[in-house]
Protein backbone atom coordinates (compact mmCIF):
# COMPACT_ATOMS: atom_id res chain seq x y z
CA UNK A 1 0.00 0.00 0.00
CA UNK A 2 1.07 3.57 -0.65
CA UNK A 3 0.24 6.60 1.46
CA UNK A 4 0.07 9.87 -0.46
CA UNK A 5 -0.88 13.46 0.26
CA UNK A 6 -2.25 15.71 -2.45
CA UNK A 7 -4.13 18.93 -3.16
CA UNK A 8 -7.40 18.31 -5.00
CA UNK A 9 -9.02 20.45 -7.70
CA UNK A 10 -10.74 22.58 -5.03
CA UNK A 11 -7.46 23.31 -3.27
CA UNK A 12 -8.12 21.08 -0.25
CA UNK A 13 -5.22 18.99 1.08
CA UNK A 14 -6.10 15.31 1.41
CA UNK A 15 -4.45 12.07 2.49
CA UNK A 16 -5.12 8.73 0.83
CA UNK A 17 -3.95 5.13 1.15
CA UNK A 18 -3.75 3.52 -2.27
CA UNK A 19 -3.79 -0.16 -3.09
CA UNK A 20 -1.36 -1.68 -5.60
CA UNK A 21 -2.04 -0.22 -9.04
CA UNK A 22 -4.30 2.52 -7.67
CA UNK A 23 -3.44 6.15 -8.40
CA UNK A 24 -4.57 9.48 -6.93
CA UNK A 25 -7.11 11.55 -8.90
CA UNK A 26 -5.82 12.77 -12.27
CA UNK A 27 -6.34 16.43 -11.30
CA UNK A 28 -4.51 16.03 -7.96
CA UNK A 29 -1.22 17.78 -7.21
CA UNK A 30 1.05 15.48 -5.23
CA UNK A 31 2.58 16.97 -2.07
CA UNK A 32 5.28 15.89 0.35
CA UNK A 33 3.80 12.63 1.74
CA UNK A 34 4.83 13.29 5.34
CA UNK A 35 6.24 16.16 7.39
CA UNK A 36 8.98 14.43 9.38
CA UNK A 37 10.25 16.32 12.43
CA UNK A 38 13.79 15.35 11.39
CA UNK A 39 15.51 13.92 8.32
CA UNK A 40 18.79 12.12 8.97
CA UNK A 41 21.13 10.82 6.27
CA UNK A 42 23.86 8.21 6.36
CA UNK A 43 26.92 8.70 4.14
CA UNK A 44 29.75 6.60 2.74
CA UNK A 45 27.56 3.50 2.59
CA UNK A 46 28.99 2.09 -0.67
CA UNK A 47 32.54 1.15 -1.54
CA UNK A 48 32.44 3.24 -4.70
CA UNK A 49 31.22 6.18 -2.62
CA UNK A 50 34.20 5.74 -0.29
CA UNK A 51 36.66 5.64 -3.18
CA UNK A 52 35.15 8.68 -4.89
CA UNK A 53 35.22 10.75 -1.71
CA UNK A 54 38.85 9.83 -1.06
CA UNK A 55 39.78 10.83 -4.60
CA UNK A 56 37.92 14.13 -4.38
CA UNK A 57 39.23 15.15 -0.97
CA UNK A 58 42.63 13.48 -0.83
CA UNK A 59 41.76 12.39 2.71
CA UNK A 60 41.51 8.89 4.16
CA UNK A 61 38.83 9.98 6.66
CA UNK A 62 36.22 8.36 4.42
CA UNK A 63 38.04 5.02 4.52
CA UNK A 64 38.03 5.21 8.30
CA UNK A 65 34.30 5.83 8.56
CA UNK A 66 33.47 3.18 5.92
CA UNK A 67 35.13 0.48 8.05
CA UNK A 68 33.97 1.85 11.42
CA UNK A 69 31.15 0.47 13.56
CA UNK A 70 29.68 3.97 13.91
CA UNK A 71 28.21 5.31 10.64
CA UNK A 72 28.50 8.80 9.26
CA UNK A 73 25.20 10.52 10.08
CA UNK A 74 24.17 14.10 9.48
CA UNK A 75 20.97 16.04 10.09
CA UNK A 76 19.62 16.98 6.66
CA UNK A 77 16.60 18.89 7.94
CA UNK A 78 14.45 19.58 11.00
CA UNK A 79 10.87 20.79 10.96
CA UNK A 80 10.70 20.46 7.15
CA UNK A 81 12.23 23.90 6.72
CA UNK A 82 14.48 22.73 3.86
CA UNK A 83 12.44 19.82 2.43
CA UNK A 84 10.36 19.94 -0.76
CA UNK A 85 7.93 17.45 -2.30
CA UNK A 86 7.23 15.91 -5.71
CA UNK A 87 7.64 18.25 -8.70
CA UNK A 88 8.81 21.08 -6.44
CA UNK A 89 12.10 22.75 -7.41
CA UNK A 90 15.18 21.76 -5.45
CA UNK A 91 17.97 24.28 -4.84
CA UNK A 92 21.69 24.40 -5.52
CA UNK A 93 24.32 26.61 -3.96
CA UNK A 94 25.43 29.62 -5.98
CA UNK A 95 28.96 29.32 -4.58
CA UNK A 96 29.35 25.75 -5.84
CA UNK A 97 30.36 24.68 -9.35
CA UNK A 98 29.53 20.98 -8.90
CA UNK A 99 26.04 20.26 -7.58
CA UNK A 100 24.63 16.75 -7.86
CA UNK A 101 21.42 14.87 -7.00
CA UNK A 102 21.83 11.85 -4.73
CA UNK A 103 18.79 9.53 -4.93
CA UNK A 104 18.21 7.68 -1.66
CA UNK A 105 15.93 5.09 -0.11
CA UNK A 106 14.26 6.62 2.96
CA UNK A 107 13.16 4.72 6.06
CA UNK A 108 10.13 6.15 7.85
CA UNK A 109 10.45 5.47 11.59
CA UNK A 110 7.78 5.40 14.28
CA UNK A 111 7.97 6.71 17.82
CA UNK A 112 9.83 3.60 18.98
CA UNK A 113 12.27 3.90 16.02
CA UNK A 114 10.65 0.93 14.30
CA UNK A 115 10.42 0.98 10.49
CA UNK A 116 6.82 1.80 9.49
CA UNK A 117 7.31 2.63 5.82
CA UNK A 118 9.65 3.47 2.96
CA UNK A 119 9.97 6.43 0.65
CA UNK A 120 12.49 7.94 -1.78
CA UNK A 121 14.47 11.11 -1.37
CA UNK A 122 17.05 13.37 -2.93
CA UNK A 123 20.09 14.29 -0.83
CA UNK A 124 21.17 17.24 -2.97
CA UNK A 125 24.89 17.89 -2.48
CA UNK A 126 27.63 20.33 -3.47
CA UNK A 127 30.43 17.89 -4.18
CA UNK A 128 33.21 20.43 -4.70
CA UNK A 129 32.58 22.07 -1.33
CA UNK A 130 32.70 18.76 0.55
CA UNK A 131 35.70 17.65 -1.50
CA UNK A 132 37.61 20.78 -0.52
CA UNK A 133 37.42 19.84 3.15
CA UNK A 134 35.32 17.10 4.85
CA UNK A 135 34.53 19.58 7.63
CA UNK A 136 32.55 21.59 5.07
CA UNK A 137 29.99 18.77 4.83
CA UNK A 138 27.17 20.75 6.56
CA UNK A 139 27.61 23.54 4.02
CA UNK A 140 27.61 21.06 1.14
CA UNK A 141 24.58 19.14 2.37
CA UNK A 142 22.33 21.38 4.47
CA UNK A 143 20.71 24.43 2.90
CA UNK A 144 17.29 25.60 1.78
CA UNK A 145 15.79 23.23 -0.80
CA UNK A 146 18.51 20.62 -0.45
CA UNK A 147 16.16 17.78 0.55
CA UNK A 148 13.27 16.26 -1.43
CA UNK A 149 10.84 13.52 -0.41
CA UNK A 150 8.05 11.67 -2.20
CA UNK A 151 5.89 10.93 -3.92
CA UNK A 152 4.51 8.49 -1.36
CA UNK A 153 5.26 6.32 1.65
CA UNK A 154 5.07 2.61 0.96
CA UNK A 155 3.74 0.62 3.91
CA UNK A 156 3.52 -3.12 4.31
CA UNK A 157 0.19 -4.84 3.69
CA UNK A 158 1.41 -7.74 5.80
CA UNK A 159 -0.82 -7.74 8.92
CA UNK A 160 1.95 -9.33 10.98
CA UNK A 161 4.00 -6.17 10.53
CA UNK A 162 1.17 -3.97 11.78
CA UNK A 163 1.55 -1.94 14.97
CA UNK A 164 -0.52 0.65 16.81
CA UNK A 165 0.07 3.10 19.61
CA UNK A 166 -3.07 4.62 21.16
CA UNK A 167 -3.45 6.95 24.13
CA UNK A 168 -6.72 8.27 25.52
CA UNK A 169 -7.54 10.64 28.44
CA UNK A 170 -9.20 8.93 31.39
CA UNK A 171 -11.35 11.96 32.16
CA UNK A 172 -13.31 11.26 28.96
CA UNK A 173 -14.35 7.80 30.14
CA UNK A 174 -18.07 7.28 30.69
CA UNK A 175 -19.82 4.71 32.88
CA UNK A 176 -23.15 2.89 32.87
CA UNK A 177 -24.39 4.18 29.53
CA UNK A 178 -27.95 2.79 29.09
CA UNK A 179 -27.38 1.51 25.54
CA UNK A 180 -24.25 -0.39 26.56
CA UNK A 181 -25.92 -1.86 29.64
CA UNK A 182 -28.86 -3.02 27.53
CA UNK A 183 -26.52 -4.65 25.02
CA UNK A 184 -24.76 -6.49 27.88
CA UNK A 185 -27.84 -8.58 28.64
CA UNK A 186 -30.38 -9.09 31.46
CA UNK A 187 -27.75 -9.07 34.20
CA UNK A 188 -27.36 -5.33 33.63
CA UNK A 189 -30.65 -3.41 33.99
CA UNK A 190 -30.48 -0.36 31.69
CA UNK A 191 -31.90 2.10 34.24
CA UNK A 192 -29.22 3.45 36.60
CA UNK A 193 -29.89 6.56 38.73
CA UNK A 194 -27.80 9.57 37.73
CA UNK A 195 -26.32 9.94 41.22
CA UNK A 196 -25.16 6.30 41.07
CA UNK A 197 -23.46 6.92 37.71
CA UNK A 198 -21.73 10.02 39.07
CA UNK A 199 -20.56 8.12 42.14
CA UNK A 200 -19.28 5.18 40.08
CA UNK A 201 -17.32 7.48 37.78
CA UNK A 202 -15.82 9.32 40.76
CA UNK A 203 -14.65 5.99 42.20
CA UNK A 204 -13.18 5.03 38.81
CA UNK A 205 -11.05 8.18 38.62
CA UNK A 206 -10.13 8.20 42.31
CA UNK A 207 -6.55 7.55 43.54
CA UNK A 208 -7.60 4.04 44.57
CA UNK A 209 -8.28 3.06 40.93
CA UNK A 210 -7.15 5.03 37.85
CA UNK A 211 -5.98 8.13 39.76
CA UNK A 212 -6.93 10.40 36.87
CA UNK A 213 -5.55 13.55 38.51
CA UNK A 214 -1.98 12.22 38.63
CA UNK A 215 -2.12 9.85 35.62
CA UNK A 216 -4.37 11.54 33.04
CA UNK A 217 -4.04 9.02 30.19
CA UNK A 218 -3.88 5.32 29.37
CA UNK A 219 -1.61 4.03 26.61
CA UNK A 220 -2.10 0.89 24.50
CA UNK A 221 0.83 -0.23 22.33
CA UNK A 222 0.98 -3.29 20.06
CA UNK A 223 4.22 -5.27 20.31
CA UNK A 224 3.58 -8.20 17.94
CA UNK A 225 0.88 -9.85 15.84
CA UNK A 226 0.37 -13.61 15.50
CA UNK A 227 -2.00 -15.70 13.41
CA UNK A 228 -5.03 -17.15 15.25
CA UNK A 229 -7.17 -18.93 12.69
CA UNK A 230 -8.96 -16.28 10.66
CA UNK A 231 -8.25 -13.68 13.35
CA UNK A 232 -5.12 -12.38 15.09
CA UNK A 233 -3.51 -12.66 18.50
CA UNK A 234 -1.97 -9.30 19.38
CA UNK A 235 0.54 -8.56 22.11
CA UNK A 236 -0.50 -5.32 23.81
CA UNK A 237 1.33 -3.29 26.43
CA UNK A 238 -1.08 -1.36 28.67
CA UNK A 239 0.42 1.56 30.56
CA UNK A 240 -1.65 3.11 33.35
CA UNK A 241 -0.77 4.72 36.67
CA UNK A 242 2.90 4.71 35.67
CA UNK A 243 3.17 0.93 35.24
CA UNK A 244 3.09 -1.25 32.11
CA UNK A 245 1.34 -4.62 31.82
CA UNK A 246 1.54 -7.18 28.99
CA UNK A 247 -1.62 -8.78 27.60
CA UNK A 248 -2.59 -11.06 24.70
CA UNK A 249 -5.68 -9.75 22.92
CA UNK A 250 -7.77 -11.53 20.23
CA UNK A 251 -8.50 -9.19 17.31
CA UNK A 252 -10.63 -9.47 14.20
CA UNK A 253 -10.16 -7.02 11.33
CA UNK A 254 -12.73 -5.82 8.83
CA UNK A 255 -12.04 -3.58 5.87
CA UNK A 256 -14.79 -1.08 5.11
CA UNK A 257 -14.98 1.70 2.56
CA UNK A 258 -12.40 4.24 3.67
CA UNK A 259 -11.76 2.56 7.03
CA UNK A 260 -10.37 -0.44 8.88
CA UNK A 261 -12.22 -1.70 11.95
CA UNK A 262 -10.45 -3.82 14.56
CA UNK A 263 -12.58 -5.43 17.24
CA UNK A 264 -12.69 -8.20 19.79
CA UNK A 265 -13.83 -9.43 23.17
CA UNK A 266 -11.88 -11.08 25.97
CA UNK A 267 -11.90 -11.69 29.75
CA UNK A 268 -9.66 -9.61 31.98
CA UNK A 269 -9.15 -9.19 35.70
CA UNK A 270 -8.67 -5.80 37.31
CA UNK A 271 -5.76 -7.30 39.26
CA UNK A 272 -3.98 -8.05 35.94
CA UNK A 273 -3.68 -4.27 35.56
CA UNK A 274 -2.53 -3.66 39.12
CA UNK A 275 -5.99 -2.46 40.20
CA UNK A 276 -7.75 -3.45 43.43
CA UNK A 277 -11.51 -3.96 42.98
CA UNK A 278 -13.65 -1.37 44.75
CA UNK A 279 -15.24 -2.33 48.08
CA UNK A 280 -17.43 -0.52 50.57
CA UNK A 281 -19.20 -1.17 53.87
CA UNK A 282 -16.36 -3.41 55.12
CA UNK A 283 -16.67 -5.64 52.09
CA UNK A 284 -20.44 -5.98 52.12
CA UNK A 285 -20.47 -4.17 48.78
CA UNK A 286 -17.77 -5.13 46.32
CA UNK A 287 -16.99 -5.03 42.61
CA UNK A 288 -15.88 -8.30 41.05
CA UNK A 289 -12.30 -8.65 39.91
CA UNK A 290 -13.45 -10.29 36.67
CA UNK A 291 -14.27 -8.06 33.71
CA UNK A 292 -15.37 -8.63 30.13
CA UNK A 293 -13.68 -6.26 27.67
CA UNK A 294 -15.32 -5.57 24.33
CA UNK A 295 -13.81 -3.11 21.88
CA UNK A 296 -14.08 -1.72 18.36
CA UNK A 297 -11.48 0.68 16.97
CA UNK A 298 -11.96 2.40 13.62
CA UNK A 299 -9.00 3.79 11.69
CA UNK A 300 -9.46 6.23 8.80
CA UNK A 301 -6.94 8.19 6.71
CA UNK A 302 -6.60 11.78 7.89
Amino acid sequence: MRHVRFRDADGAVRDATLAKGEEPPADATLLRPIDPPEVWCSGVTYERSRDARIEESGSDVYALVYDADRPELFLKDAGCRRTVGPNDPIAIRSDSSWNVPEPEIGLVLGEELEIVGYTIGNDVSSRDIEGENPLYLPQAKVYDGSCALGSGVYVTDDPFGTRFDISFPVDELTVDEPALRAAAGPDFPPAVPENARVSTRANLLSPALLDGAQFPSVRLRATDVRAAGEAYDVGVEVTLKGSTYALRVPVTVQRQEGAIVAGGEFPLKQSQLGLKPFTAAMGALLVLDDMRVKFAVTARPQ
